[in-house]
């Protein structure tokens, strides 16, 4: 949480103890280890590739790929569900996962059990006009990724990100779980220009 600390001219100029404690206090409360868990039903429709025939012919290493999916509250999407009958709905949405990835395996390396396919970036674009940036592996399991950056709320944002398979949605994507710990040094208010009421205006 930014907490905004407000220092009196005479105290500046007579005394650099208060200062420094200001500053001391800022820091630590800077440095507070945030713990937040999103999910994600990843939409299949909206994977676009560099080859137009790489979902036919299977991925290759070097293909670059992107797609995006809904986020939601840690525990909105159901765990285990492999039936693929979750939909992705507006209700209890919180933003949009934007992800740039580049094959690191060929389709029969994925098929015979690689146990990471794709080197990506992740960007949560949340409604409320704050984000957070995450870059690491994919692949059909649990994977650790950074935290490198964010903006609003979470600018500043450094740590990693836990990313866990739940299953399946209706669209064919994976659903995912999304477990953050990290610090955030610099937090902004969040941006109306990165909110999703702006997004839909300059539609």
């Amino acid at each position: 949480m930014k907490r905004t600390v407000v220092l009196s001219i005479a105290a500046a100029l007579f005394s650099l103890m208060p200062v420094v404690s200001a500053a001391d206090k800022k820091t630590a409360a800077s440095d507070a280890t945030l713990t937040i868990a999103l999910d994600v039903a990843m939409d299949a429709s909206t994977a676009r590739a560099d080859r137009s025939d790489w979902s036919i012919t299977g991925p290759v290493r070097g293909d670059t790929v992107i797609f995006n999916g809904l986020v939601y509250a840690g525990g909105g999407v159901p765990n285990g569900d492999a039936s693929a009958t979750f939909g992705m709905t507006d209700d209890g949405r919180l933003g949009t996962l934007f992800v740039r990835g580049q094959y690191i395996a060929d389709g029969s390396e994925i098929a015979a059990g690689a146990p990471h396919s794709l080197a990506s970036t992740h960007i949560f674009m949340l409604d409320e006009g704050s984000g957070i940036i995450t870059e690491g592996l994919e692949g059909t399991g649990t994977e650790v990724r950074a935290v490198v950056g964010g903006f609003g709320k979470y600018s500043g944002a450094t740590g990693q990100v836990t990313e866990e398979v739940l299953g399946w949605n209706a669209s064919g994507g994976y659903n995912l779980r999304f477990t953050f710990s990290f610090t955030v040094t610099n937090a902004q208010e969040p941006s109306e220009l990165m909110s999703r009421k702006a997004r839909f205006r300059r539609r």
